[in-house]
């Protein structure tokens, strides 16, 4: 038994060092993503960076799984995945056409909390009373984030950008939670999966971007700089990290996984302020860090935590 024990050690160790490099690809792309909307209209820069990251993921499964797996790829959770995966980032997208991305960054981690609440339901894990208490105190920080102390704030163009960014986290708890079911209830090749969610939110991006993005030829006209920014973030910020997380929640629960995932907000802060100039009000730091706290308090297991 020893050894099994020392294997299964070994394991959730490389899951959280890959869970924690995935965090790291994510935070690099809240300001690419600033950078980036500065010559791409948001929606076409959602369309464009899964349209690059399915191309990708696709050229990954040729060369190590030589097909794609067709009932797979027809899976109505495939879908369900995509569409979560959709609405999530065109939140984000747009979100950060009227905010910054390190209040972006903070917002959308606020997923774990519903990670943390939705797992109860559907993953079985359990959810303490002493952890209700950092709902509330979630709340308060992004109250603070948000307004700066200034409930004027509430009407203005960034609060609702932090609202769609605050959005957008909602709808990727939906996603991982859906994800962790996905792949614990039955053998899915995880390359193959990343693959057909790729594909998948590709495909339901497409009304999105026509409606509100436009077909106006003008708007592709992104030059040389947003090409590259559309590849790396198709690449780096989709593939390498997607590829990463899912093997790293594979041997994760979910929650322990989200917690993992704070990384990215560090990583957010530390380039928007080398990069964009951003830093917070004192308010915003002491909202970020109530966020911050709640998260870990949600998301903390004891020793003694029985796990399923």
């Amino acid at each position: 038994m020893k050894p099994h024990n020392t294997d299964v050690s070994v394991t959730r160790k490389t899951a959280q060092a890959l869970t924690i490099l995935a965090a790291f690809f994510w935070g690099t792309s809240f300001v690419v993503i600033e950078l980036g909307l500065e010559v791409i209209n948001p929606f076409w820069f959602a369309q464009l960076r899964f349209l690059v990251a399915s191309l990708g993921a696709l050229v990954v499964v040729l060369l190590l799984k030589k097909q794609i797996d067709r009932n797979l790829l027809f899976s109505s959770w495939i879908w369900l995945l995509g569409l979560f995966n959709a609405l999530g980032f065109l939140g984000q997208f747009y979100g950060q056409t009227m905010t910054t991305a390190t209040k972006t960054a903070l917002l959308v981690n606020l997923n774990l909390i519903t990670v943390a609440m939705l797992s109860t339901v559907l993953l079985n894990e359990r959810f303490s009373k002493f952890k209700v208490s950092a709902v509330g105190l979630a709340i308060l920080g992004v109250l603070l984030l948000t307004t700066n102390g200034d409930l004027a704030q509430l009407t203005r163009g960034e609060f609702i950008g932090d609202m769609f960014a605050l959005g957008a986290g909602f709808f990727w708890a939906f996603y991982i939670v859906f994800n962790k079911k996905v792949i614990t209830s039955s053998k899915i090749d995880i390359i193959s999966l990343t693959a057909c969610v790729m594909l998948s939110t590709t495909v339901i991006l497409i009304p999105f971007t026509i409606l509100f993005g436009g077909l106006d030829p003008g708007v592709l006209n992104i030059g040389y700089s947003g090409l590259w920014f559309v590849i790396y973030i198709g690449i780096f910020c989709n593939v390498v990290p997607y590829l990463l997380w899912t093997f790293g929640l594979r041997y994760l629960h979910a929650t322990a996984s989200t917690l993992l995932l704070l990384t990215e907000v560090l990583v957010a802060a530390i380039l928007a302020m080398l990069i964009l100039d951003e830093f917070l009000t004192l308010f915003g730091i002491f909202g970020g860090i109530l966020i911050v706290i709640a998260i870990i308090i949600i998301n903390y297991k004891p020793k003694n935590y029985g796990s399923k």
